[in-house]
């Protein structure tokens, strides 16, 4: 028998007589709160959409980033061949860490000049 076979059951013993002496509630508490924070992380995980910028008409960019809060889009580098760049366009500044967006043009299937905003930390320029 391997040391890993007899440690193993071991651990999983301990784990058992701990929840075991919890009470009822405190043990249904503590299985909805995993139960929970699974489902939570799984749609944080999935929640963004990616997209190819020239695959969408502007107003159907512009209608994801509504619906859903945020949306990333892929499109052509304009300077380097090949190279494919992504940005995360969002609703408004609720969407950004720093609170700040700017607005940035990027072509679509129908409109070369779509607006739509980018979360980006605006920095102050000294006097």
């Amino acid at each position: 028998m391997t040391m890993s076979a007899v440690t193993i059951p071991l651990a999983a013993t301990r784990r058992v007589a701990t929840i075991a002496c919890l009470t009822k509630a405190t043990r249904v508490t503590a299985v909805i709160a995993a139960v929970g924070t699974s489902v939570f992380a799984a749609n944080v995980a999935s929640a963004i959409e990616r997209r190819p910028a020239a695959s969408l008409t502007c107003g159907m960019a512009k209608d994801i980033v509504d619906r859903d809060g945020a949306v990333i889009l892929r499109y052509p580098s304009e300077r380097i061949a090949g190279l494919t760049l992504y940005d995360r366009y969002v609703r408004n500044e609720h969407q950004c860490d720093t609170n700040q967006t700017i607005p940035k043009q990027i072509q679509t299937a129908d409109d070369t000049t779509c607006e739509l905003s980018i979360c980006r930390q605006v920095r102050k320029t000294r006097d």
